[in-house]
């Protein structure tokens, strides 16, 4: 199983490496679209710490630094971690990791916000990415996540939210994903 499953996600990284620059302008604006959604729900909030799960080529990291005192981009492919870096040399608040959403060198409870946009249909076990993602989550902090029409429906979303106990605050279907932002209640403010 475990073969299988870095087998998949060496499919996808050397994917997306070797098509980092097309890439760009394949999908800089649908992206773009989708990341202003998340940040024109979450706004109001100021964040000391986001994640940006599956960062890619950092499309919204200018605007979405503006949000938080730390943004943290997460990426497994090296190239597109390298593009994001580059475009972001000047914010000072701005760091890179190269590593697997699946096992994040993060500990739990650490970010207000993890932001994770086009990244779970290309993980070989969805749920398990939802639910490392969400342990990443403060308590009462906010998971925002993109769902690929063509892959989940909206009972497979209630599902997994469900399952996690995250409370969705905002549903978006006006674009090729559905936008989910939830909230994760600790035990301790309920």
């Amino acid at each position: 199983m475990f073969n299988h499953t870095w087998r998949v996600k060496a499919a996808i990284r050397d994917l997306y490496d070797s098509s980092k620059h097309c890439y760009l302008g394949l999908y800089r604006d649908e992206q773009i679209g989708k990341y202003r959604t998340i940040i024109d729900n979450v706004k109001h909030h100021r964040f000391n710490a986001m994640l940006d799960a599956g960062c890619g080529p950092g499309f919204y990291i200018k605007a979405v630094s503006g949000v938080t005192g730390l943004y943290v981009g997460l990426d497994i492919c090296r190239g597109m971690v390298d593009l994001a870096r580059d475009s972001c040399k000047h914010l000072g608040n701005v760091e890179f990791v190269v590593g697997d959403v699946d096992h994040p060198p993060f500990r739990e409870d650490v970010f207000d916000i993890v932001v994770a946009v086009t990244i779970l249909q290309n993980q070989p076990n969805p749920l398990l990415t939802l639910h490392r993602l969400a342990k990443l989550v403060k308590g009462n902090g906010i998971l925002a996540v993109t769902f690929l029409k063509k892959v989940f429906t909206l009972r497979d979303i209630s599902d997994a939210v469900g399952l996690l106990d995250l409370t969705p605050i905002y549903i978006d279907d006006s674009t090729t994903d559905y936008i989910v932002i939830c909230r994760r209640y600790s035990f301790a403010s309920s």
